[in-house]
C-alpha cells in the first residue's frame, strides 16, 4: 500500500510545517517592521492568517488520520470478503447460493420478510462470478476466489451450447427446468472471464458478444446485468478515488 505509506509520511511532516508557518510568520512580522506604515493592522492581519494556516494544517491532519483508517481497514475487509467467497462458492461447481451463513454455507433458514428459497443459484446468485470478475480486473487480488469462476464457466459450457440454462443446487443438480434470466447467466459469466484462467473464457465472451438485450416481461434485471458486463469488459469500467486509484492487472 505505497499510498498508505505516501499519506502517513505526509502526516509525520505535520509538526515540521506547522513551524515552518510561524517562521514565516515571524519574518514576515520582522520584514513589516521596517517596510508597513501601519504596523498594528498589519501584525493582526499577518498572525490572523498564521493562524488560519496552523488550523488548515491541523484539519488536513485529522482528514488524512481518517482517511488512513478507512482505508487500512477498508483493505482487510477485501481480504476477509474475497476469502469469504472460496468459502461460499461450490468446490465442484464454482455455483454460490443467492444468501449465505457466516461459514459461506448456503442459508437454508426462513427469513422474517421471505418465504422464498434463497439457498440455491439462482437469479441474485448470478452476480457473484460477475463482481469477482470486477474484482480482479480492478485489483488484481486472488485469494483463491478466482478458481469458482474457472469451474463455474467449465460447469456451464455444455448448458450454454445448448442454449438451455435451469435453476441449480449449487453442487450441480438441476433443481428446476426453467430459468428466470437466461440472458443474466450469459452475460455474468462471461464477465467473470475477467478473472478467468481456463480454455472457456473466450467462448464465453463471444457468447455474451453474440447474445441480443432481453426484451419482455423480465427484461430489467438481465439487461441490467447486460450492461455491467459490457462495461466492465469493455476495459473502460474503472474505480476512481482522489487519494488512491489501483490500475487493472491487464495494464502491466
Amino acid at each position: 500500500m505505497e499510498e498508505m505509506r505516501r499519506l502517513r509520511d505526509i502526516n509525520s511532516a505535520l509538526p515540521g510545517l506547522m513551524l515552518g508557518i510561524i517562521v514565516c510568520g515571524v519574518i514576515s512580522e520582522i520584514a513589516g517592521v521596517f517596510l508597513v506604515a501601519d504596523k498594528l493592522n498589519y501584525t493582526i492581519g499577518l498572525w490572523i492568517g498564521v493562524l488560519t494556516a496552523l488550523g488548515m494544517a491541523l484539519h488536513m491532519a485529522y482528514v488524512l488520520d481518517h482517511v488512513l483508517d478507512r482505508g487500512e481497514k477498508g483493505a482487510q475487509a477485501a481480504v476477509a470478503s474475497r476469502k469469504y467467497l472460496v468459502q461460499a462458492c461450490s468446490p465442484i461447481t464454482g455455483m454460490s447460493a443467492e444468501y449465505a451463513e457466516f461459514d459461506g454455507s448456503p442459508m437454508s433458514r426462513k427469513l422474517g420478510w421471505s418465504n422464498d428459497r434463497h439457498d440455491w443459484f439462482y437469479s441474485d446468485s448470478y452476480r457473484t462470478v460477475a463482481n469477482i470478475g470486477l474484482d480482479y480486473e480492478w485489483f488484481g487480488i486472488d485469494e483463491g476466489q478466482c478458481a469458482a469462476v474457472d469451474r463455474l464457466q467449465e460447469f456451464l459450457l455444455e448448458d450454454a451450447r445448448r442454449n438451455q440454462f435451469h435453476t441449480y443446487e449449487i453442487n450441480g443438480t438441476v433443481a428446476q427446468s426453467d430459468v428466470l434470466h437466461p440472458v443474466a447467466i450469459i452475460a455474468t459469466v462471461a464477465q467473470g472471464s475477467l478473472a478467468a484462467n481456463n480454455p472457456f473464457m473466450n467462448e464465453w465472451i463471444e457468447r455474451f458478444w453474440n447474445t441480443p438485450m432481453r426484451t419482455g416481461v423480465r427484461r430489467y434485471y438481465d439487461n441490467c446485468l447486460y450492461f455491467f458486463a459490457f462495461l466492465a469488459l469493455s476495459g473502460k469500467y474503472r474505480i476512481c478515488c482522489l487519494l488512491y486509484t489501483s490500475p487493472s492487472p491487464r495494464d502491466s
